[in-house]
């Protein structure tokens, strides 16, 4: 059977350059997200965005030392006075597992290497990674847009080093293999320790009357009595944000790496393009390399003695903006264990309004090929066979579980940020010249 010419619309070639295409149209993705980057009511709220910059509207400060231990702190800031942490949008298109990137049952947890091996035990925090990348086309404004993220990342590097006496700081940006640049952020913890949520005070019980007396009636009582209601079993998960899932649903949590015995899911604010929450175990399929997407979260900066600095970006919430053909790298099943403890900080707030505002119901109601930014392949078309391991590890045929219900209730620092204007829209900018969509690196099959 001849190959499928890339000129063909039924190829995968031809359906990813549609998708890429569509992004570029006037009234498209692009236009859309820089149009609500340069709002008034969300620009401060976009970390790339001309009315954010370090040392006017925000600020790095030594935080207090960790209880029980000598690792000091770093805070990002608001300088409105309210001294509240400083909570900001990311724009940016996922890359895949070459780059970093990780969405699975393990996470970023350390198994090991060698002889040394560890088990994740119940407690042990572990985060998916995302890495992400300037989007394909971008047209100047949104290359703007990209590259002042890069440059605030790179000074708030650039100033917790002052501040930690010249120490190395690395973390939150780097170099791609196709010389790009990227930007690492981290999920929320994926476990929690029921255990250890479920720590309360026995409630206080009262006795009944037992004497000669009231026998009789106690007796009569218990022939009246009503059986027991049997207890209900919610036999398909309800995704909902808030709520928790048994480790079985994870396909991939299988194997001696695993050793938890009171630990749940946790349901994570991620969104997809029509607004709904993604449960824990389909991350892989719905940021699969190249979606765009929308990253709120702050910044967790801590020291441990003797050194350097770990910056991190924790995504608090994320949304799908543009949907990809690509297909989406599974988890393979690591069969070593390790564990390396990450005490960082979770800030449990609101999502912002400028978060929760993008993408309106008209905006989503566009369906037509033409008209819609990206076209999404069914779900039938999605198997879910694990990916190649990156630890040369041996990999175990793992299944998918039954699709469950929806609940429908460069590294410089001292850089200048380029301004961004309403009136730029997808046109190119003199200083920032159009992205002309370099090929990125795909990882082989």
């Amino acid at each position: 059977m001849a190959a499928q010419s890339s000129n063909d619309p039924n190829s995968m070639e031809f359906s990813t350059s549609k998708v890429y295409e569509n992004r570029c149209k006037p009234g498209g993705l692009y236009d859309d997200m820089i149009s609500h980057a340069v709002d008034e009511k969300h620009t401060h709220s976009y970390l790339g965005s001309s009315a954010n910059t370090l040392g006017h509207t925000f600020e790095v400060i030594e935080g207090k030392t960790r209880p029980g231990s000598d690792w000091r702190t770093y805070k990002v800031i608001k300088t409105d006075g309210s001294l509240s942490i400083m909570k900001c949008l990311l724009v940016g298109e996922m890359r895949n597992r070459k780059t970093g990137t990780r969405m699975s049952a393990i996470g970023n947890f350390y198994v090991g290497s060698g002889d040394t091996t560890y088990s994740m035990r119940d407690g042990v925090n572990s985060k998916n990674v995302f890495m992400i990348g300037e989007p394909t086309n971008s047209p100047g404004s949104l290359s703007v847009l990209w590259n002042n993220q890069i440059s605030e990342m790179n000074n708030i590097s650039a100033k917790v080093s002052r501040l930690a006496k010249g120490a190395s700081v690395t973390g939150l940006t780097s170099k791609g293999p196709d010389g790009q640049s990227l930007i690492k952020l981290m999920s929320e913890n994926i476990y929690v320790n029921d255990k250890e949520e479920n720590k309360s005070e026995a409630p206080a019980s009262s006795k009944v009357l037992l004497t000669k007396d009231t026998i009789a009636s106690l007796n009569d009582d218990n022939q009246h009595r009503a059986p027991p209601t049997p207890p209900q079993i919610d036999e398909e998960p309800f995704i909902r944000l808030g709520r928790t899932y048994p480790l079985n649903y994870f396909p991939d949590h299988v194997g001696p790496v695993f050793d938890q015995a009171h630990s749940s899911i946790v349901q994570h604010d991620v969104f997809d393009i029509k607004g709904q929450p993604v449960p824990p175990w389909e991350l892989p399929g719905a940021l699969r390399p190249g979606v765009v997407g929308l990253f709120e979260g702050y910044f967790n900066i801590w020291c441990p003695p003797n050194k350097n600095p770990i910056v991190q970006f924790i995504c608090t919430s994320v949304r799908v903006a543009g949907e990809s053909m690509e297909a989406p790298e599974y988890p393979a099943i690591p069969v070593c264990g390790g564990a390396e403890v990450n005490d960082a900080e979770h800030a449990h707030s609101k999502r912002s309004s400028a978060f929760e505002s993008f993408g309106s119901n008209t905006k989503k109601a566009r369906t037509t090929e033409d008209n819609e930014m990206d076209i999404a392949p069914p779900n039938d078309a999605i198997d879910w066979p694990p990916s190649p391991s990156t630890r040369n590890q041996h990999v175990m045929q793992i299944s998918r579980p039954p699709s469950p219900t929806i609940d429908k209730t460069d590294n410089r620092t001292n850089n200048t940020k380029s301004k961004i204007t309403a009136g730029g829209g997808s046109k190119p900018t003199k200083n920032a010249p159009r992205n002309k969509g370099k090929e990125r690196a795909v990882e082989p099959n």
